[in-house]
């Protein structure tokens, strides 16, 4: 009897050991990169501190293992606004000077050669070049990523382009003088604007310059559609009095109807006699003179 329970000891603490011996087996190997054949010496540890810590995906990445990619298709359903027609541009004048623009800084780091991973915490200081030894010491395998393709069934909705909105600061330091371009244009107007003159003398703040003659027309005078500085009689305006080409559109402290239908600015290529040069206004439709 005795005897009996002894040999059931011995079999139940074999088959007891013999199962703890197998999940061992199974953690050690699970997941586990294997060393390949005759890698062993200096690098030995590190290999079975990688294998140890299943750096597969590690070692791949430093030794840029390639990858195989696998598409998977999807289809969406979406829908596309397409404009149509040219887009109208519409102006808006400030004064002073444009804010500077910061310089952006440029980036001297190599853009081509690919980044290496974080070294991971359990290999402590160990040089890069025996890790990456020790790494093609393993038999990694080639790593797969899915990537999924979308094809959009689209459905198209047609809008008319909207407006490009455009700043501009015509009367920016330095003040130019006698150029053809902004902030100096001639006017051509499809309708009679009913202009009537007006001046401020030099001794006056609008009069002082030709920079502030512009700044009283962009800025201060209604319906402005020409201007002309003069050392010796100051600023002299011609103010629009017809407002029957008004839009109503883009209105603001010196256009209070909108700009003018029609109203167009060209290149000043004849400006007036002994003045700086003809100052354009701000309330027109197009500016061929910018």
């Amino acid at each position: 009897m005795f005897s009996r329970l002894i040999v059931s000891s011995l079999l139940s603490g074999l088959v007891i050991s013999s199962t703890l011996s197998g999940d061992a087996s199974s953690l050690e190997t699970r997941d586990k990169p294997n060393a390949a054949p005759g890698c062993r010496g200096a690098v030995d540890a590190i290999v079975s501190t990688l294998s140890l810590n299943y750096a597969t995906s590690f070692c791949s990445s430093l030794l840029h293992i390639p990858t195989n990619a696998a598409t998977i298709t999807s289809t969406t359903k979406a829908t596309a606004t397409v404009t149509t027609g040219s887009a109208s541009t519409l102006y808006t004048f400030l004064p002073g000077n444009a804010p500077s623009k910061a310089k952006a800084r440029r980036n001297i780091e190599a853009r081509n050669a690919p980044a290496d991973p974080p070294i991971p915490t359990y290999l402590g200081k160990t040089p890069l070049p025996l890790i990456s030894k020790a790494c093609s010491c393993l038999n990694l395998p080639t790593r797969t990523t899915t990537a999924t393709a979308t094809v959009t069934a689209t459905t198209t909705t047609t809008v008319a382009a909207p407006p490009v909105y455009i700043t501009k600061y015509p009367c920016a330091d330095p003040f130019p003088t006698l150029t053809p371009n902004l902030p100096f244009g001639d006017y051509v107007s499809p309708t009679d604007l009913g202009l009537q003159n007006g001046r401020f003398f030099t001794d006056t703040p609008q009069g002082s310059s030709g920079q502030a003659c512009c700044n009283a027309c962009f800025f201060e005078i209604e319906n402005c559609i020409n201007a002309y500085y003069y050392s010796y009689q100051g600023c002299v305006y011609s103010q629009a009095t017809n407002l029957t080409s008004a839009s109503g559109q883009g209105k603001d402290a010196t256009c209070p109807a909108g700009y003018f239908k029609g109203l167009t600015y060209v290149p000043d290529t004849k400006p007036a006699f002994r003045s700086q040069g003809t100052l354009a206004g701000p309330c027109g439709r197009t500016y061929n003179n910018l």
